[in-house]
């Protein structure tokens, strides 16, 4: 049977009209005579108060103890838009139900607010799909062999749809948002930015690890690995979107977009002894602190990019290394990354002198480079990058071909 994920993300089911709304789309593929199945997130703003709520009570959200049940308490959202979603199927007489994770179940890691998932047990879903049923799945969310509900992180809704696309085979995931798909910037600060009617697994991944937040970078590493087509589209538009699939081009270098990450901070920490660094790693990971890059590495220094959201848990795991005396001191630093993000752009020097051209009319210190197969990123010493962005995107993509 033909299988399609519908993916609604929180800013499409912000109330119960845009709810009523969306029960169209899920009609317009079962007349095509395609089976549906539907993963939602919480409704617009219920995550944020729901963390609220959790960082009023307990400030320190790292141990495994709190986190699991900040997990659980965060699942709530989508698990409400799910059953409210369901109830909006069977008013246009759709037979549907909501499922829930540990239900179906999805199984992942211990890793709370950023599990893995590692197994999705199919028998539910593909008995109610033969009996005619649209399961509505709440997104973001697993289970543990202890039986523990897990979150997946920012974003987390993207991975559920991927996976149960891959692990029943769909034949698309539809990843419905409130933008009309993926552009080569940020639409809002570039209005000019011009949008892909597709784009490849490995382009589309580092764009969405990079700041771009159309869809969560694990949901296209997921569709990358079992070749599951993405279609990333406006939910209350006409338009077709953009989809994320592979794509056979010549080898010319191509510039597909400029994109940009503040939410990051810079840890520089003076450490005792070299032969600890290892042992300093190992402690950043007993509380989750997520490492996204080691920019510097010298005698008795380190200086490590981690994500913002992480910062009360390095800060508890630098102060016990320095309570320690493995570490002097450390310090801690807004920064931003600037990428520029195609294929093969690594391998044209043109694109790297046009970068540093552009950098050099800004009062910015550059605090690392890094050049990988289908982008550059550059860290900078400050957060207000936005007109680097649009002048980056004005000297790469608006005045020149999309091919460099």
């Amino acid at each position: 049977m033909n299988i399609i994920v519908q993916k609604f993300g929180g800013a499409c089911v912000a109330d119960t009209a845009k709810i009523a709304n969306l029960v169209t789309k899920v009609q317009r593929e079962i007349d095509a005579s395609n089976k549906v199945i539907v993963v939602v997130s919480a409704m617009a703003g219920i995550t944020k108060k729901l963390i609220s709520f959790c960082y009023n009570l307990n400030s320190e959200l790292y141990t495994p103890e709190t986190l699991a049940e900040y997990d659980s308490a965060l699942s709530s959202g989508e698990i409400m838009t799910a059953s409210l979603f369901a109830l909006a199927l069977q008013q246009k007489s759709i037979k549907s139900r909501s499922l829930h994770s540990w239900q179906i179940p999805i199984k992942t890691n211990n890793y709370h607010s950023k599990a893995i998932i590692i197994d999705i047990n199919t028998n539910l879903i593909h008995d109610m799909l033969l009996q005619g049923i649209v399961p509505v799945i709440s997104g973001f969310q697993g289970i543990t062999n202890h039986n523990r509900i897990t979150t997946l992180g920012r974003g987390g809704s993207d991975i559920t749809a991927v996976a149960i696309a891959a692990a029943l085979q769909a034949k698309r995931c539809d990843i419905y948002t409130t933008v009309d798909g993926v552009f080569s910037a940020d639409p809002e600060l570039i209005p000019q930015a011009c949008k892909h009617d597709k784009i490849t697994y490995t382009e589309m991944l580092e764009l969405a690890s990079l700041g771009a937040r159309v869809i969560h970078y694990r949901a296209v590493q997921m569709g990358m690995r079992y070749n599951v087509p993405i279609k990333v589209i406006h939910a209350f538009s006409k338009g077709q979107g953009t989809t994320i699939q592979e794509i056979t081009t010549m080898e010319q270098p191509q510039i597909t977009g400029i994109t940009y990450n503040k939410d990051i901070i810079l840890v520089t920490i003076y450490i005792n002894d070299n032969k600890q660094f290892f042992l300093v790693i190992n402690h950043m990971l007993k509380y989750s602190v997520s490492i996204e890059q080691i920019t510097n590495y010298q005698l008795n220094k380190v200086s490590i990019i981690i994500p913002l959201s992480d910062l009360a848990a390095s800060k508890k795991a630098f102060d016990e290394l320095q309570n320690q005396c493995i570490i002097n001191s450390y310090q801690i630093n807004n920064v931003a990354s600037v990428s520029v993000v195609g294929y093969a752009i690594k391998y044209n020097p043109s694109i790297f002198q046009q970068i540093t051209m552009v950098l050099s009319k800004f009062e910015v210190q550059i605090l690392g480079i890094l050049a990988l197969e289908a982008r550059i990123s550059i860290i900078l010493n400050k957060i207000d990058v936005e007109p680097i962005v649009a002048e980056l995107h004005h000297h790469l993509i608006s005045t020149a071909s999309s091919t460099i």
